[in-house]
Order: structure tokens, then sequence, then C-alpha cells
């Protein structure tokens, strides 16, 4: 299994459909049999009679043969001719090798060229936008600062050209989104490097699932964030306290702040 994984995947898919494919091949073996019937019927008195519907297993035969799999039927009457076990073994070769092993074949093909494409696709979509907003970056630049970064100021413009909005919606970003989320990309007040700015321009596309990374992300801004608030909060009350807060309420006020240290302990 280490060694030949693909081939322990084809196995195992075998081995889960085995159930569906018994079951289709006889839904197939009882619409023949429904239709060697009336074959047999029709054919009475006829040279169909004599030559393809002789009996009822003769005509469930022709039509096997002759139907599911006729580019091998004379290669399964010369072996049958031989031995009617032999005969047996051969069609159910050639119903588990071309039926079923050659269409998960075609199945397997199918899906990796359909995901390569999809791959590809996409690829292309990035490079163009890429292309597109890199030359609007470096043609739009007002300072002398790296010809690579890009200020709040640049995306607010950027944002209002009709090339940068058509890209970015070819891949899916919400321009929307982009000018209400612009402000956290610049929270520091540091522009960012082209990089940078396509990573979360790509971040911001509506096909993107969330992933357990994204929750914990999350819970980290969010965690510091409200610390941030916290510590602000203490400097306020600290600085109030020194103008004539009472003592007690400056005691609880630092008591609430140990308690809240030990739990953030307990919780990391």
């Amino acid at each position: 299994a280490r060694y030949m994984p693909e081939l322990m995947i084809l196995l195992k898919g075998i081995m889960v459909a085995a159930r569906s494919v018994f079951f289709t091949l006889v839904l197939l073996l009882l619409i023949t049999y429904v239709f060697s019937i009336a074959l047999s019927k029709m054919s009475e008195g006829t040279i169909l009679e004599d030559r393809l519907f002789p009996s009822l297993p003769s005509s469930l035969l022709t039509l096997i043969v002759k139907c599911v799999i006729p580019d091998r039927e004379i290669f399964f009457r010369e072996v049958a001719q031989e031995s009617w076990l032999m005969g047996a073994l051969v069609l159910f070769f050639v119903l588990v090798g071309s039926l079923i092993v050659l269409n998960m074949l075609v199945g397997i093909l199918v899906e990796a060229v359909q995901t390569v494409a999809t791959m590809e696709h996409e690829q292309i979509r990035v490079d163009l936008a890429k292309t597109v907003l890199w030359d609007l970056v470096t043609k739009g630049t007002k300072n002398q600062r790296e010809v690579n970064q890009i200020t709040e100021e640049e995306l607010a413009e950027l944002l209002e050209r009709p090339e940068a909005t058509s890209a970015l919606t070819q891949l899916g970003v919400d321009i929307f989104a982009v000018k209400e989320y612009s402000k956290l990309l610049f929270e520091d007040g540091e522009p960012l490097t082209f990089g940078e700015f396509m990573d979360a321009m790509l971040t911001l596309r509506g096909s993107n699932s969330t992933t357990v990374k994204d929750i914990v992300n999350l819970r980290k801004f969010t965690a510091d964030e409200f610390s941030q608030l916290h510590t602000v909060l203490l400097d306020m009350i600290r600085f109030l306290a020194g103008q004539g807060m009472s003592q007690r309420l400056v005691s609880d006020l630092n008591d609430q702040k140990k308690t809240s240290a030990m739990n953030r302990q307990r919780s990391s």
C-alpha cells in the first residue's frame, strides 16, 4: 500500500462499488431476459428462430453476445464450442475487464483531465489579474518609495479603475468587501507589498471555504483586540484613580486584573 497507493485506491474503489455493480449487472440481466422472451415469441415460425432464437437460454445468450459484447462474439463462440465452462469464464472476464475496469479507467482519466483543466484555468486567471494589477500599481506610483508597495490611498484609487475591478471580479473577489475591509489590511499604517496585497485579495474570494485555521486566526485576533482594550481601560482607570478614585475600587480592579490573567494562562 505504501509503494503503490494508486493500486490500493483502485482496489478499494472496486470493493466499495461492488454492490452497485452487482445490482447493475442484475438489472442488465433482467432487461435482457425480458427482451429475450419477447424476441423468442415474436420469432416463432420465422428464419430467425433457428438462427438466433431457438430457445429462451439461446435467445438470452444471443442478446448478450451480440449486443453487450459484440466485438468479442467470435472469440467467445470459439471458446464456448470447446467448453461451456471456459466460455462462461471468458464471458465473466469480458464483463469485468471491458465493462468495469476499462470504464473505471475512462472515469479516472476524465476526472484527472477535469482537475488539471480547473487548476490551469485558475492559474491563468490569477496570472492575468496579477499582470493587470501590477501594471496599474506601477503606473500609479506617485512618490519615491518602493514600487513594490501599495498604500491604503492607492488601493482606494485602484478600486476606482475599471481594469482593476474587472480583474478582481474575474478572480471572484467581492469589490465591496475589499473596500469595507481595506482598513483592516492597513491597520498598522504600513504599506503592503504587492505579494501581500495579492494574498489578501485571494483571501477575499467568495469561493474560498472556511477552515479550522480561519476560525483559530479569528479567535486569536479577537483575543488580541480584547487584550488591548483591557489594557487601555486599566490605564484609564489607573489615571482616574490618581485623580481621586477610591482605593477600594482600585483594589477591586487590581483583583479583577489578576483573575483575568490567571484565566488566560489556564486557557492557553
